[in-house]
């Protein structure tokens, strides 16, 4: 099991450096916090898990002095997962690489997203009007785009938010004086 784990990491680490970039990962600051980018590793049905032992996929996330700055993982025993990507991985856990699309069991999409690499690219999430117990249809409800930066600053992402009537509101995620907000642009 030892050998796996370390194959893996090894694994992430040439596929990080063989694209020029030179990531420190798993990494805490001075107070013990994680800092920077981890590696979070997922069940098949997409639950966070402590370590690569039971994991089906992985992929990066950040974190600043503790605060985790991405949207949180879509998970849930009742949904349906489609994957669209490489369907051959050579290792266990995969990487996550391409397109995935979560479904409700009547079939309705309820989020997509983009993974390159173990980084997320861009995320969709769909809310389906349902008043008076009728559907109404499907409307986008967020839509973060992660290769958009606020000012070239590291972990920053662009983020559409729809309300009930359809009315976009645009947003930076970034991180000021106050902290990491949502602020509006």
């Amino acid at each position: 099991m030892k050998a796996k784990i370390t194959l893996l990491i090894l694994s992430l680490y040439l596929a990080v450096f063989s694209y020029g970039q030179k990531i420190t990962l798993n990494q805490l600051d001075s107070n013990g916090k994680k800092d920077g980018t981890w590696i979070e590793y997922l069940s098949k049905k997409w639950k966070v898990l402590k370590d690569s032992n039971n994991a089906k996929y992985c992929r990066y996330v950040f974190y600043d002095h503790g605060k985790y700055i991405l949207p949180r993982v879509f998970s849930s025993a009742n949904k349906k997962l489609e994957f669209t990507g490489d369907t051959t991985p050579k290792t266990i856990p995969i990487l996550l690489d391409g397109e995935y699309k979560w479904y409700d069991r009547k079939g309705r999409l309820l989020t997509d997203g983009y993974y390159a690499k173990g980084e997320y690219v861009w995320f969709k999430s769909y809310t389906w009007g349902i008043f008076n117990k009728k559907m109404t249809g499907q409307k986008i409800h967020e839509n973060y785009d992660f290769t958009k930066k606020y000012n070239g600053q590291q972990y920053t992402f662009y983020l559409e938010l729809s309300d009930k009537n359809g009315m976009i509101k645009y947003y930076f995620i970034r991180k000021d004086k106050y902290g990491w907000c949502a602020y509006e642009e």
